[in-house]
């Protein structure tokens, strides 16, 4: 069983568990407002298709998600440069039988291909979805994320970018169910 975990502004957690289902189909876009980052997503035959797209260009990327010191501003300079290189638009491949839908939009998908980009090998590791709520005295905030994870050259690196939930679409086909 998968365990997805909401964050409160208070500190408390709170887990929601869920069985995931593999989808038959997957359709998505988010796309924030004044276009920055976004990310889309569609079914072809046995794939599922993720285009990651800077509007801005690759120099706009989100490149980091958290707290930030002064000692860290070398290492986001160097992922940063890193991470340019992978263009403004990349696509990348999962295989949908790797794919795992949970709840309300949230999914993921894993073990994708293997690709070179500007003389780097980059897998395609993982994208996911998530939601977050943020609690105040009278009023209540959710988000999603989207995080492309990739594995460059041997390291781990995550692309994430928040979105209100308005800037997603979701169309995720499920296989029917067995009726007893």
């Amino acid at each position: 069983m998968n365990i997805w975990g909401i964050i409160l502004a208070a500190g408390l957690a709170i887990t929601v568990s869920a069985e995931p289902i593999t989808p038959t189909s997957i359709r998505f876009s988010c796309v924030t407002g004044q276009p920055t980052t976004s990310f889309a997503g569609y079914t072809e035959g046995d794939k599922v298709h993720m285009l990651m797209l800077h509007h801005n260009g690759a120099q706009y990327m989100p490149i980091h998600s958290g707290p930030i010191t002064p000692n860290d501003i070398e290492m986001l300079r160097e992922r940063g440069e890193l991470l340019k290189r992978l263009g403004n638009r990349l696509e990348v491949t999962f295989p949908l039988k790797e794919c795992q839908f949970f709840s309300d939009g949230i999914f993921s998908c894993r073990r994708g291909e293997t690709y070179q980009i500007d003389g780097l090998k980059v897998q395609a590791f993982a994208f996911n979805t998530s939601i977050s709520l943020t609690s105040f005295q009278d009023y209540e905030f959710i988000k999603r994320e989207a995080m492309l994870s990739l594995d460059i050259n041997d390291k781990l690196r995550h692309i994430q970018m928040p979105y209100e939930v308005s800037e997603c679409e979701f169309e995720i086909s499920l296989p029917e169910q067995k009726k007893d």
